[in-house]
């Protein structure tokens, strides 16, 4: 599905080929083939940069080196600036025809994306790609002002390393929508990234060299969003494509979803017809016979009428045949799937927040017992001392954990004003509140509903030896056999260790290298939770 953009990708290098940074060829509204690259500002592109095209592996399954011949010497410097860190050159020369590279969309909505997928050269390595089936959330970048940035709460797969810096961030429909400014995910995490919103960085400033529109949008057609461009054109004269399934959240609160298919012509030829089918659980296939003119790479969205889904896990699956009452040439990219979860019977959380002067660099995400994130928020613009903010959490009779994170590292507590939060379980009984958070994260385990109550954990459910010890010990769970998720939590409540879907009667924990003190071990089943005391000394 991601055939195009990822042709459109390009690694930086120095005049002395050295790989530094990432980037991507934009298409513009004349739809010429002027090579536009947009890459970050903190990469600052020199006018003697190498731009090498194609730097990939040439199979998926092993990660061999890439083709570097294919390459551009030279570029002119046409717009920057520091905000949302973007950086616009114009390439000496196009791309030949061999090099087959692709002009990649873009969009300047301000609405968030539903999905994000980055494709990117991770410290100089070739070509990768990493995928964030969440929606995307508005943010600061650290402590500046101003809500100009994307944030990936958490890759769903893949993630950015250094050298990642400047690659394009993608939306559901294959436009960019911002380039990677930077953050703290890595291979060792799931931590979040941050890219500079392309609509920030569209006009905010009215000068041309401090904006994208003027280069991309020469004939001031005010249009929000561009397809993609191939110099080359297609290889089919009929192609339809199945884009995106949107609509869909990956925990459905209730028992309906709407979903939205979404198809794109791929094909030489205007898209006039096309048989779109749906089915849910393998229940059976319903047939749209759609019917519009959609030029090459022009895009159109279906809607599905609401489907009831009862609580549980479910599969949604599309797929397009038949384009123009034809055979479609490339039958590679006719399909797609959406898993998700329902709860057809929610139980509702509440959750108030208050942030400091800079809400933008606070979000949060609760996750199940398996890890998994259910819901997530976050960047909030925060005025004159703070923003007042209450969420309705539609969960269900569980047990979750709720993780608190501020982009900055330094909370909300107090150097720039006094934030706090509370979490009300569905009784409106506070089950966790902070009012001193002065770090990167906190995680409070929580249980709802009947599990709440229950008892299957208790203090004689598990015991821990040797206890005090040196940060090696041992937690037993010979009277507890079902699969649990464990935190360990230091004394001002933040979590230093996470397991998740632990099984067996005997855990081994080293703690060899944290600081003497008192610890706690959080220990949540699906019917029940319970907190135990470690020292380390």
């Amino acid at each position: 599905f991601w055939g195009n953009e990822i042709r459109s990708a390009v690694i930086l290098l120095t005049s002395g080929n050295s790989r530094f940074c990432s980037g991507a060829l934009v298409n513009n509204t004349l739809q010429d083939g002027k090579p536009y690259v947009l890459t970050a500002n903190h990469c600052t592109p020199a006018t003697n940069n190498i731009f090498m095209f194609n730097y990939q592996s040439p199979s998926c399954s092993t990660n061999i080196d890439g083709l570097t011949t294919q390459t551009i010497s030279g570029c002119t410097i046409r717009a920057n600036d520091g905000p949302s860190d973007f950086f616009l050159v114009e390439l000496s020369s196009i791309p030949p025809a061999n090099y087959n590279v692709f002009y990649a969309g873009w969009s300047n909505d301000t609405i968030a994306p539903t999905k994000g997928t980055g494709i990117h050269f991770p410290a100089g390595d070739v070509k990768k790609i990493s995928h964030d089936i969440d929606p995307l959330v508005e943010s600061t970048y650290y402590t500046s002002p101003g809500l100009n940035h994307w944030r990936v709460n958490d890759w769903n797969s893949g993630t950015t390393e250094g050298g990642s810096s400047g690659s394009p961030l993608f939306d559901q429909n294959h436009r960019i929508v911002g380039q990677l400014h930077g953050g703290d995910a890595a291979c060792s995490n799931d931590a979040f990234d941050l890219y500079g919103k392309f609509a920030y960085s569209w006009q905010t400033d009215p000068t041309p060299s401090k904006q994208l529109k003027f280069w991309l949008d020469p004939t001031n057609s005010g249009v929000t969003v561009l397809n993609g461009y191939d110099p080359n054109g297609s290889n089919f004269t009929t192609d339809a494509v199945l884009l995106d399934i949107s609509g869909i959240e990956t925990f459905v609160c209730g028992d309906s979803i709407f979903p939205k298919i979404t198809i794109r012509n791929h094909g030489t030829t205007n898209l006039i017809a096309l048989d779109i089918f749906y089915e849910i659980d393998g229940t059976g296939f319903t047939q749209i016979n759609w019917a519009g003119n959609l030029p090459s790479y022009a895009i159109d969205e279906i809607v599905v009428p609401s489907l009831y889904v009862a609580s549980g896990a479910h599969i949604f699956k599309s797929y397009c045949s038949n384009p123009n009452g034809t055979t479609d040439n490339n039958l590679l990219n006719d399909s797609s799937t959406v898993n998700f979860n329902s709860n057809a019977q929610p139980i509702f959380a509440t959750l108030n927040l208050i942030t400091d002067d800079y809400g933008g660099e606070t979000s949060w995400l609760v996750r199940d017992f398996f890890g998994n994130i259910v819901l997530q928020g976050g960047g909030y613009s925060s005025i004159n001392g703070g923003e007042t903010i209450s969420e309705n959490l539609c969960l269900y009779d569980s047990c979750f954990t709720f993780v608190l994170k501020d982009a900055y590292g330094d909370g909300y507590c107090c150097s720039f004003g006094s934030g706090q939060f509370q979490l009300l379980n569905n009784w409106g009984d506070t089950i966790a509140e902070n009012y001193t958070f002065n770090g990167d994260s906190l995680t409070f385990p929580f249980c709802l509903g009947t599990s709440s109550n229950i008892n299957e954990l208790s203090e004689s459910s598990f015991s821990i030896y040797p206890n005090p010890s040196t940060g090696k010990f041992n937690i037993d769970f010979s009277e507890f056999s079902s699969q649990k998720t464990i935190h360990i939590y230091d004394g001002i409540g933040k979590l230093i260790y996470y397991s998740a879907n632990t099984s067996g009667k005997n855990v081994q924990i080293d703690l060899g290298n944290t600081p003497k003190g008192l610890y706690f071990i959080s220990i949540i089943s699906e019917r029940g939770n319970v907190v135990k005391k470690v020292l380390i000394n």
